[in-house]
């Protein structure tokens, strides 16, 4: 087995983004300048990264979200987990 530099269990995430930065600056850098020589404008080419950095954020959330929801299932139980979800999409002051 492979030395884990210390990272124990996150490893495998320290390995994702790793990857995911080196594939993003390989493709997103070009990416931006092909955006930039077509506009004639850098700053028309920050649309590239600000798009990236959206994408991010959405997924971020949908994941904290889907983590607080499994946190809740696990402590209320799964039906009880749905109740409170209806009842916060809802309005009615549920937990």
């Amino acid at each position: 087995m492979p030395p884990q530099a210390g990272l124990g269990e996150d490893t495998e995430i320290a390995s994702g983004l790793i990857v995911s930065c080196i594939v993003g600056g390989a493709i997103v850098t070009p990416l931006m300048g092909a955006v930039s020589d077509s506009a004639g404008s850098i700053n028309v080419a920050y649309v590239v990264p600000m798009t990236c950095f959206a994408g991010v954020g959405v997924y971020s959330r949908r994941a904290s979200a889907r983590s607080v929801l499994a946190a809740r299932g696990r402590v209320l139980g799964e039906e009880g987990a749905s109740a409170g979800l209806k009842a916060t999409m809802l309005g009615d002051g549920a937990p």
